[in-house]
This record gives C-alpha cells, structure tokens and sequence, in this order.
C-alpha cells in the first residue's frame, strides 16, 4: 500500500473511469464521465468510507458512478447511457 501511495494513487477513486465522446451518447444531455466501482461478488465487497466520499464529489460533479458486482452489469449500465457494441471471442 505505501508503495501504491508514493506512485499518486488516490485511496477510494473508482476502479474504471471511461470517457466516452460525446457523439456516442444516447442523450447529449447526459455527457459525462463514467466511473464504475467494482466489488467481488462472493466476498459481497463493501464501499470505504473514502469511496463513498469520492463517489458523492464525482456525483455532485454530474459524472455517472455505479458500483458493480458482475461485469454484465457494466454492459447493462453503458446501455443505458451510450451505444457499444459487443464483440463475442475477442481476446
């Protein structure tokens, strides 16, 4: 952990951030960045007390934040707010 420290990581920002231009955005008006927090589903991972500080600045902020436990929920969210294709097989 101290090592991460020294390297500039911020204890609590979220796992995935994407920035995704604007002209693949089912609504415009929903422009923003998009961060995902992502938990181990078995271990029924839990938010810091940092990351929940960090998601309501990024909320406040009108960034899109979701925490997940599945990575079909990340497809599930980004559908909801811009278009994606999804390749089968790709490695």
């Amino acid at each position: 952990m101290r090592k991460l420290k020294t390297l500039g990581t911020n204890f609590g920002w979220p796992d995935l951030e994407l920035f995704v231009p604007k002209r693949h955005w089912l609504d415009p008006e929903l422009f923003a960045p998009i961060f995902f927090e992502l938990k181990n589903p078995v271990t029924k991972g839990r938010i810091s007390k940092n990351q929940r500080e960090i998601g309501t600045a990024l909320q406040e902020a009108d960034c899109h934040i979701f925490v997940v436990y599945q990575a079909e929920q990340i497809e599930n969210e980004l559908k909801k707010l811009i278009t994606i294709r999804i390749r089968e097989n790709v490695i």
